[in-house]
């Protein structure tokens, strides 16, 4: 068989047609040899759709799960809080003669979740702190002007003073239930800005009333609100100035520079300019808003500040309107209690020849109960050790490790009085500490996993249903377990102490009982929630690339100026840990189109025609084949390319293929070749989709090949250089690879060759105008060996364009070993 063969150093002829003479023995045809399917097939497809469907619910439950026990874990927080000074029906498992089992709540008592709290603010904080002073040390980026700083800083400032009167001054007066309630209705601003954001177009009016419905019921919560609900009018207006001032941190994305209205318009630019200094605003900011919180705690400094707060506490159980027979039923339990057991006891019991005396009962004070009395032990009062001996006939000493200096004198375990007894035992150390740890470790794996969700384009399922499903299921929980908390005091005491429970409504009715539903605060409720929605529709659709960062920076040209643009998937470099699922939804960036503009790399190539680049050779009259999607009218440059913006090429993607070669086998350069004619076969199709049928391909990349042959020359007989065999036989190969993978023979136009300071440089453009680049290293001119570390001496240093290089050159970003 024999293959007809073309000579490169033979010219082309500009009027050369695609197709030669007809010659109709030469019948023969390079095929590439038939795909490897191994391992695909039904099964293989099967898997990886089940994989994808896995993934999507995996993202689902885990995004809402850690929302859920976020917000649960945190109003929890805010419930101990409002339960300081006041009374707390408990399990009656520790005095079980009584009905009802209450403690008082001191402050001292309250200070650990104080501080829990406060903890669970700042540390978002202070991951805000360390990303941004990571980016400030080692990125070269913008300093904000004094009217930037300062309008960041009195933005977060009232931020902060709006989270802290909330958090620490409204919800733990609230029942749990309605807290989460509240936490949609977190919008007033944006759904404002909604309004004049709107670009002109058909539909904005329709939009525009879409927007002020939102608006509307998004200011419910300040007139309908206390109206229908008389429970909360004493903190009407610390709640309309508070939700104000929180929802104010998220203005930026909620201003558009395309509004129909000018001042709109300079203020979303004004928002770029922030966005492009955030990094070294958000150093000073975010440790001055850590600080700024504690000013707004609930309590004094003196009870705050105490010596470990997180410890274990003394605290008093009650148990009132005993009789005398309950009352000596408790004395005996605390007798038995006491007394270690008897070994031949218990073995007298076990033949029956013993049986138990009945202890005598031990008198009590007679003195009836009165909480005005000052004889009276209350719950608070236990630091008092004379009175409890006064009318304590048996008291158990409890010793203690010397922590506190007042705590070292004996205390009673138990007192009894007339018709109540009461109980002292201690809190269970640090667990403040560890529901504070939940929930901070909730709020982080709900932002990971929402910006995963994200980056591998499952934004609706991962993201935005769960974040949409978050306050409902979390008030649907909330609600539930307040209604069998009221049927049953010791309902879920196994995984939580004693004296914490969430805080709950006088008559509890579960999100599953048609009475929830008639209440008119479900229905503000819902306008909330349905408001948010329409607020955060763009998170429905998403338009951010695949693999998107959290937060990246793009080279922006317009005007032959150069800056760094930094391109996020959030508008804020932090989180609310008070409210993440809202956060979240506000934060994430509402105009993140893929801006695509395509670019030649080479203008000498918009010059050339695609037939000059490669010829086909067919046998006869037979039409060439159509299975190159690179046509003729790819050669053809249009103006009128597609693009949204200004942007630079570093918007693209730009793929450098690079090998190194020595003495590969033909077949190895075979292969290799290969792949990158389909890389530019794919490269071409897109191009052309791109220009002509006017789709904007958010995959679009551009693509360059350089192969770096090491050892390329040897001395002939005279003492020249000349390339040895294995380049000539690269060289051979290409025609027959691109013939291989355009299913057609061909040969490509003739390469460029020169001299460099290493060796030589052979250049070919590839059928789809790419261009594959040939170094030829010299053994005698560059040092031998370590071929990736010479890359850049062999030319590899100019895949940067210089217009790029000079650009972050002048914004600070270097790169080593390149000059411009």
């Amino acid at each position: 068989m024999r293959f007809s063969a073309v000579s490169h150093d033979a010219p082309l002829d500009e009027s050369t047609s695609v197709g030669t003479e007809a010659r109709s023995w030469d019948i023969f045809r390079l095929l590439p040899p038939p795909p490897d399917n191994i391992g695909k097939g039904f099964w293989h497809d099967a898997s990886l759709q089940l994989l994808k469907i896995s993934t999507f619910f995996i993202l689902f439950l885990l995004t809402l799960g850690s929302a859920v026990v976020a917000k649960s874990s945190f109003f929890l927080m805010t419930s101990a809080i409002g339960y300081g000074g006041r009374n707390m029906t408990i399990c009656t498992d520790k005095i079980p003669e009584a009905k009802i089992n209450t403690v008082f709540i001191s402050n001292k008592h309250v200070a650990k979740w104080v501080w829990g709290l406060y903890m669970a603010l700042c540390v978002p904080e202070l991951i805000c702190f360390i990303r941004c002073f990571h980016r400030t040390l080692f990125r070269n980026v913008k300093r904000p002007s004094a009217l930037q700083f300062f309008t960041v800083l009195l933005v977060e400032s009232l931020h902060a003073f709006g989270v802290g009167m909330l958090v620490f001054h409204v919800l733990p007066d609230l029942p749990a239930e309605t807290g989460a309630m509240i936490s949609n209705a977190l919008c007033m601003v944006p759904s404002v800005l909604s309004i004049f954001s709107r670009k002109a177009a058909k539909m904005t009016l329709i939009l525009i009333i879409f927007d002020v419905a939102a608006a509307a019921s998004q200011s419910s919560g300040f007139w309908a609100w206390p109206v229908l609900v008389p429970e909360i009018r004493k903190h009407v207006l610390v709640i309309c100035v508070s939700l104000c001032l929180i929802s104010l941190a998220w203005w930026q994305n909620f201003v558009h520079t395309n509004s129909f209205l000018p001042p709109i318009r300079r203020l979303g630019a004004f928002a770029n300019c922030l966005s492009e200094r955030r990094s070294k605003t958000y150093v000073v900011v975010s440790l001055w808003k850590s600080g700024n919180k504690i000013l707004y705690l609930r309590m004094k400094f003196d009870e705050i500040m105490q010596r470990d707060p997180f410890g274990e506490k003394l605290i008093t159980i009650t148990a009132k309107n005993l009789n005398s027979t309950q009352i000596n039923h408790f004395l005996q339990r605390m007798h038995e209690f006491e007394t270690p057991p008897d070994p031949r006891q218990s073995k007298n019991k076990v033949f029956g020849s013993e049986e138990l005396e009945e202890k005598p009962r031990i008198p009590t004070t007679k003195k009836p109960w009165n909480p005005d009395d000052d004889e009276a032990i209350d719950a608070g009062e236990y630091e008092k050790p004379e009175k409890a001996k006064k009318v304590d006939p048996n008291p158990v000493k409890r010793n203690r490790r010397e922590v506190v200096e007042e705590e070292e004198e004996v205390i009673s375990a138990y007192q009894v009085y007339d018709d109540y007894v009461e109980l002292n035992q201690f809190t269970s150390p640090y667990d403040a500490l560890w529901i504070a740890l939940i929930q901070i470790g909730s709020v982080i794996i709900c932002y990971h996993s929402s910006k995963f969700a994200c980056k591998v384009m499952m934004q609706r399922m991962g993201f935005a249903l769960p974040i949409a499903l978050a306050v409902p299921a979390t008030v649907a929980f909330l609600s539930t377990t307040c209604e069998q908390r009221m049927k049953d005091p010791c309902h879920m005491t196994g995984i939580l102490t004693k004296e914490l429970f969430w805080q709950c409504p006088a008559e509890s009715i579960g999100m599953w009982d048609f009475y929830f539903w008639m209440s008119p605060q479900t229905w503000i409720w819902l306008t909330w929630l349905v408001s948010q929605l329409w607020v955060t529709i763009h998170l429905w659709t998403p338009k951010h690339e695949r693999l998107a960062r959290s937060e990246k920076y793009a080279l922006n040209y317009k005007k032959s100026n150069y800056w760094v643009v930094p391109v996020r998937l959030f508008i804020l470099s932090y989180y609310n840990g008070a409210f993440v699922d809202q956060s979240l939804a506000f934060n994430r960036r509402r105009d993140d189109k893929a801006k695509i503009k395509a670019e030649f790399q080479d203008l000498e190539l918009e010059n050339e025609e695609s037939s000059q680049t490669y010829e086909t050779i067919g046998p006869g009259q037979i039409p060439k084949p159509p299975p190159s999607v690179c046509s003729v009218s790819s050669s053809k440059i249009e103006s009128g390319l597609i693009r949204d913006v200004a942007s630079s090429a570093d918007a693209i993607t730009k793929i450098y293929a690079c090998a190194t070669m020595w003495h590969e086998t033909p077949h190895e350069m075979t292969c290799m070749l290969k792949s990158i004619f389909r890389l530019d076969e794919d490269q071409c199709a897109r191009r052309n989709a791109q220009k002509y049928l006017k789709v904007i391909d958010p995959d679009y990349y551009e693509f360059e090949a350089h192969i770096f042959f090491d050892d390329a020359f040897d001395l002939n007989d005279y003492g020249e250089p000349v390339v040895n065999k294995f380049v000539k036989q690269l060289v051979e190969k290409i025609d027959e690879a691109a013939s291989a993978v355009h299913q057609t023979q061909m040969r490509l136009k003739s390469p460029k060759k020169a001299i460099t300071p290493y060796g030589g440089r052979i250049s070919y453009v590839l059928p789809g105008k790419n261009r594959l680049t040939i170094h030829l290293k010299d053994k005698n001119k560059i040092r031998h060996r370590k071929r990736w570390s010479q890359i850049n001496e062999s030319g590899g240093g100019t895949l940067l364009t210089s217009e790029i290089q000079a650009a972050l050159k002048v914004v600070g970003i270097d790169i080593p070993g390149y000059q411009v």
